[in-house]
């Protein structure tokens, strides 16, 4: 090449268009068949959560006992088909003499996402009898149908219950003797996503 001579390697002519790396029509391949898909990971969790507590009497100068500490257990089972299925039962030292109260467990259940709520139940009794200790309180069950996973992030299952206690006429809830606060118990459960 000449001085003064201008190479035209890799330079289209006036009124040539390059196509060099542009895609012709019908090259562009959409294989939607390896697009991402998650299901939820089946599991059994058992648990067992323990509050401490007392329940204070207004007519006498003290609590009525340290007794009203109580338990939590259960399980938490994720379903293959996408649901979840929550079985609580509790106890409590409030038992075993004239002056014990009665006694009226409840919890809840709520199911998240990124902190987003997305359903919240009540735990209930939907038999009409169970076999259980006489020591042993059946809060009930609660369960879920579970969105259908379109990413990995996992969702979040909250139980929260406590009980009150009928003295005297009243009802009175029990407080943590620690801190001086309502107890309660709350525990959380991951409920996981994995890729197909």
């Amino acid at each position: 090449m000449k001085v003064g001579d201008v190479s035209d390697i890799g330079v289209p002519r006036v009124g040539e268009v390059s196509n060099i790396g542009v895609p012709r029509v019908g090259d562009v391949s959409m294989d939607t068949s390896k697009q991402q898909r998650f299901r939820y990971v089946p599991k059994t969790e058992r648990f067992h959560e323990n509050e401490w507590a007392t329940v204070f009497v207004p007519d006498f100068s003290g609590p009525l006992n340290f007794g009203g500490s109580f338990s939590f257990f259960g399980s938490v089972r994720v379903t293959s088909n996408n649901y979840v299925e929550v079985d609580i039962n509790a106890s409590t030292g409030l038992t075993g003499s004239e002056d014990s109260p009665e006694i009226q467990f409840f919890a809840n259940a709520t199911l998240q996402k990124n902190g987003k709520v997305l359903a919240s139940r009540s735990v209930t009794r939907h038999m009409s009898s169970y076999l259980h200790s006489s020591s042993t309180f059946i809060i009930g069950e609660a369960s879920f149908l579970l969105p259908e996973p379109t990413d990995n992030i996992q969702l979040i299952l909250t139980i929260e219950g406590s009980y009150t206690a009928s003295v005297n006429g009243g009802s009175l809830r029990p407080i943590n003797y620690k801190r001086f606060g309502p107890a309660k118990i709350k525990k959380d459960f991951l409920i996981n996503v994995t890729e197909e």
